[in-house]
C-alpha cells in the first residue's frame, strides 16, 4: 500500500493516474513477473529519497514513474482501471477547488 499526503497527491500532473486511487476500484494491479524487480527498485528509490533529502521534485518524478507503470498494468489486468474519463477529471478538479475555498 502507498499513502500520499493530499498535497503531494495533487502535485501529480497526469490526471489519468488518479484513477488508480478511486475508492470503488479495489482490484489491485497484477504486475508481470519480469517487472517485479524493476518496480521494487523504483519503489526503493522513493523510500530512500523520502528518508533522505526528500527533494519534492525528484520524489514526484519517481512516484509518477511508478504510478505510470502501475496504471499500464492495471489496464491490462482483468477488472482493471477504466480509461481516462473526462467526467472524473472534472470531479477531481471540482473537489480540489472546493477544498481550497473551504480552507480560506
Amino acid at each position: 500500500m502507498i499513502v500520499f499526503s493530499e498535497d503531494f497527491f495533487h502535485l501529480i500532473e497526469e490526471p489519468y493516474l488518479r484513477l488508480l486511487f478511486l475508492p470503488f476500484n479495489n482490484e489491485g494491479v497484477r504486475i508481470p513477473e519480469h517487472m517485479v524487480k524493476p518496480l521494487q527498485d523504483l519503489f526503493h528509490l522513493i523510500v530512500l529519497e523520502y528518508g533522505g533529502n526528500a527533494e519534492t521534485s525528484l520524489l514526484l518524478k519517481y512516484t509518477t514513474a511508478l504510478l505510470m507503470h502501475l496504471y499500464r498494468y492495471s489496464k491490462q489486468s482483468p477488472g482493471g482501471v477504466a480509461m481516462y474519463d473526462e467526467r472524473l477529471e472534472k470531479l477531481f478538479r471540482l473537489r480540489k477547488t472546493t477544498i481550497k475555498r473551504s480552507a480560506l
